[in-house]
């Protein structure tokens, strides 16, 4: 199958219909996609990230692709980055500033000009060089697995070699722009691709293809993998109302850290060890990632998603059904219930009335407890709820912030109902 075939097959699976941005530098691989792309009548617009790094050469590879364009009426869009200062703000390289820099500007360009994918030109050369520089890494399986599509960035050459694509811009006459720091050995990626790749192809003339085939079983093996975890999260990960429970004793069986990793990973947990210690530790102890909360409770692991807690309070003025941020039913009664013991007294609510989260040093008096004060702390504990339960159990306070009481657990021995009452309040706290 000749280069053209190739990238016609791959851009048929995503829609030969689809508006495409392609990141073009000028360089030999991007070049060639642009021509192929044209031979395919396919729908895009050009990116081109001047970063100015090469002085005179950088303003020479951004007139190139603007001309380039221009020629062949392609729209085209550029924009000038400051890599230096990105660098020295984030404290990272060269290359990973520069690649922070374009893809966040790529994934802006997705969304305000309409494009259905980004198109790269990275190819089969591009993945042989990132296996063994991850290789020397010491990375896990999924990153031997070279370069590919993603869920918006597609890559229609990564399974053509450099040489197809130098002989196919040698047969058809096609102009590229040639990156001076391609020929230096300062990156690692450079020293590979100067060295290595070629010694291996001397000893095996097939030494692309074949290694095109050991990525394609190692991305099979990666996904089998996927496939079994994806099942044994399923099972031991139980979904509840606002966190996801996970039995510690299960956990434990999986010896194999790599479980534990590929479990957690989704979630932000790249530190299998950090999640084994988090099994054998104290009630209560807890690890975030960026994005969640992983709480070691009793016997099992829970997991939830981080939420900003508004530090206001739900202030209500007079007696309505509430729905957030839990739902309460109000019913006033004017005549002696049944059981007025589980009632309140509604003349001795000082309105507004209000409802928090539980804050450092609350106390209430828990009817039926003969009218000792107790923590809201301690009586949560001697109910034995989770960290997450209890930060999520509101509190109903009256103007004074004085507790009325604990909607669904318990009321303030003060304000219960007795036979002096007048006006006598039903509060249920439903769902």
């Amino acid at each position: 199958m000749d280069i053209k075939d190739k990238i016609y097959n791959e851009f048929q699976f995503f829609g030969l219909e689809g508006n495409y941005l392609l990141a073009m530098s000028g360089g030999i691989d991007s070049s060639v996609l642009f021509n192929l792309m044209l031979d395919l009548n396919l729908k895009f617009g050009v990116a081109h990230a001047q970063f100015g790094l090469r002085g005179e050469e950088s303003e020479k590879d951004e007139a190139f692709v603007r001309k380039l364009c221009a020629e062949n009426e392609i729209p085209y869009i550029t924009e000038k980055f400051n890599v230096p200062e990105h660098m020295e703000r984030e404290g990272i390289s060269l290359q990973m500033s520069a690649r922070e820099l374009r893809y966040e500007w790529f994934e802006r360009l997705l969304e305000h000009e309409q494009f259905d994918y980004l198109v790269t030109a990275h190819h089969l050369n591009d993945s042989i060089e990132t296996f063994f520089i991850n290789l020397t890494r010491g990375t896990g399986l999924r990153g031997l697995t070279g370069i590919d599509h993603n869920e918006k960035v597609i890559r229609p050459m990564r399974g053509v070699s450099l040489k197809e694509i130098e002989n196919y811009a040698d047969e058809n006459h096609i102009n590229w722009r040639e990156d001076s720091t391609n020929a230096e050995d300062h990156y690692l990626r450079n020293r590979i691709r100067h060295h290595i790749v070629p010694a291996l192809e001397e000893l095996d003339v097939n030494f692309n293809q074949s290694f095109s085939n050991s990525l394609e079983h190692l991305k099979q093996d990666v996904e089998l993998i996927s496939d079994y975890i994806d099942e044994l999260r399923n099972r031991l990960f139980i979904r509840e109302q606002n966190h996801i429970k996970i039995e510690v004793s299960s956990l434990k069986e999986k010896k194999n850290a790599k479980a534990i990793f590929y479990l957690f990973e989704p979630f932000g947990f790249k530190h299998p060890k950090a999640v084994e210690k988090l099994l054998n530790s104290q009630e209560s102890a807890e690890i975030r990632s960026e994005n969640y909360r992983l709480i070691k409770n009793r016997s099992h692991l829970l997991l939830q998603e981080k939420s900003e807690k508004s530090l206001e309070k739900y202030v209500f003025h007079k007696i309505n059904d509430i729905e957030k941020p839990i739902r309460l039913r109000f019913k006033k009664k004017l005549t002696l219930p049944e059981d007025f013991s589980s009632h309140l007294d509604f003349e001795k609510i000082k309105f507004p009335i209000s409802l928090r989260i539980r804050e450092n040093g609350d106390k209430f008096r828990p009817s039926g407890m003969g009218g000792q004060s107790k923590k809201v702390s301690k009586f949560f504990k001697d109910l034995k709820l989770s960290k997450i339960e209890k930060e999520n159990t509101w509190i109903l306070c009256d103007a004074d912030d004085k507790i009325i009481g604990i909607p669904g657990l318990r009321w303030d021995e003060s304000f219960i109902a007795d036979k002096e009452t007048n006006i006598w309040l039903q509060v249920e706290k439903l769902d």
